[in-house]
């Protein structure tokens, strides 16, 4: 599906990170269109709507699996026109070529990807994948021509890609998993919100991954050379 929005400034751009209370509307406009039982597409085109806002990105790209055919489509696309959308919607790649964790170099993005990246005349890419229990679900990408994502703005990329596991999971299983998705839709616009309180947004992240799972506690760790436990909930306690 394409959204078009009015072409940015590099000074808009740059802003609208800035304005939590745009991007947490967003959220709840993504969480009562699936309240109200609106078409799919509608859901997922709120949730890239709320990505853009709370990361200041560009383009947003929202992939859903096709498992028949082992490919990811390009379901929603958030983008600065309507040529530039029609472009991207529906482009695929093979799920053997989606990253297990978050992507931040053009150059190891998916080929299909990086030619995104390129219709873009993007500078700045984020890729994180999404998944459910057991298998990928999808994989949320933002683009943008200013500098690279901050913190923060990755930290409200991921929830939105934590809604986006969320809402498709609902959409897949229906009324079975709607009490426990709901409760996801609510906590992903905490965390989103903290996302701009950094001492806050580890913890939020691990109530929402704890409550989505039906887990009683969830840690969070952070990558690098060695990994380090950044928060904790519930029952499992921090190290």
């Amino acid at each position: 599906m394409v959204v078009e929005r009015p072409q940015p400034s590099r000074e808009r751009t740059e802003n609208t990170a800035g304005s939590p209370g745009m991007a947490l509307a967003a959220l709840a406009e993504a969480g009562s269109a699936l309240d109200r039982g609106d078409v799919p597409q509608e859901v997922l085109d709120a949730i890239a709507r709320a990505a853009a806002l709370a990361a200041a990105a560009d383009v947003v790209v929202v992939r859903v699996v096709e498992r028949r055919e082992a490919l990811l489509v390009a379901r929603a696309v958030h983008a600065p026109s309507a040529a530039l959308a029609a472009e991207l919607v529906g482009t695929r790649f093979p799920l053997a070529e989606l990253p297990q964790q978050e992507v931040t170099r053009l150059g190891d993005l998916p080929a299909e990807c990086r030619r995104a990246a390129e219709r873009a005349a993007a500078r700045t890419a984020l890729q994180i994948p999404f998944a459910g229990p057991e298998t990928p679900l999808g994989s949320l990408e933002l683009y943008r021509e200013a500098a690279t994502f901050s913190r923060e703005e990755r930290a409200a990329a991921h929830v939105a890609a934590t809604l986006l596991g969320a809402t498709v999971r609902f959409l897949d299983h229906g009324d079975e998993a709607a009490d426990g998705e709901a409760d996801g839709l609510e906590l992903a616009g905490e965390a989103l919100a903290a996302a701009y309180d950094v001492d806050r947004v580890g913890a939020q992240i691990a109530r929402l991954a704890a409550r989505s799972a039906g887990a009683r506690g969830a840690r969070l760790w952070r990558g690098g050379e060695t990994l380090s436990c950044v928060a904790a909930f519930g029952t499992v306690a921090a190290p």
